[in-house]
């Protein structure tokens, strides 16, 4: 009689964060698809929030402004995500709980992107703190209106700011190889490693 294999003790990868993971042009997927979603939640949660669920999105936002005075960029990175998940909680539809915490935790693993990357420069990090801020007063206001153009705002800011950070990678790897002078890589060569560095 052959035993049972002993439990594993982290469950398997999931597949379909490894396969996003290996095709980074899946991140403006991700926007465009949260810039469907993100206004609307938060419209929502401008009107249905009851009083521990402002507890909470303020909790969040306390926890966003520490890390931003500590210069922490990981910690303010793991903030924001715990923020945008309190929206979605704060929105009472469980259907968009279910569908945003896995996304969420993909975002937290940097399946779509490297969020911790995009914190560490500096006038991205400002931006977002305020934006953050933003929508919070909007969901504290009751203000469905203003909390939708807050946060569709935000989602545009954010997608902005990783395309000019991967233009600014793309060009530093350039100016890495032209240092470096010729060598026996091809332009074919170059141009996908540009790709997958990015």
């Amino acid at each position: 009689m052959v035993d049972d294999p002993a439990p594993t003790a982290t469950p398997p990868a999931d597949p379909l964060a490894g396969l996003l993971r290996l095709h980074p042009e899946t991140a403006f997927d991700y926007f465009e698809f949260r810039r469907l979603m993100a206004g609307e939640v938060a419209a929502l949660a401008a009107t249905r929030a009851t009083d521990l669920d402002r507890d909470r999105l303020a909790a969040c936002v306390a926890a966003l402004e520490a890390a931003h005075v500590h210069d922490d960029p990981d910690q303010e990175a793991a903030a924001d995500t715990d923020f945008h998940l309190a929206i979605c909680e704060a929105a009472h539809n469980q259907l968009i709980v279910l569908v945003m915490r896995p996304i969420f935790e993909m975002l937290r693993g940097g399946v779509f992107y490297d969020r911790c990357d995009l914190y560490r420069r500096r006038g991205v990090r400002d931006t977002f703190l305020e934006q953050h801020r933003a929508i919070w007063a909007a969901i504290q206001a009751g203000d469905p209106d203003r909390a939708r153009t807050v946060s569709e705002a935000h989602i545009t800011a954010t997608e902005d700011a990783l395309r000019e950070a991967r233009e600014a990678d793309a060009r530093l790897q350039v100016a890495l190889r032209r240092r470096a002078g010729p060598g026996p890589v091809s332009y074919t060569h170059l141009r996908a490693h540009e790709t997958i560095a990015l």
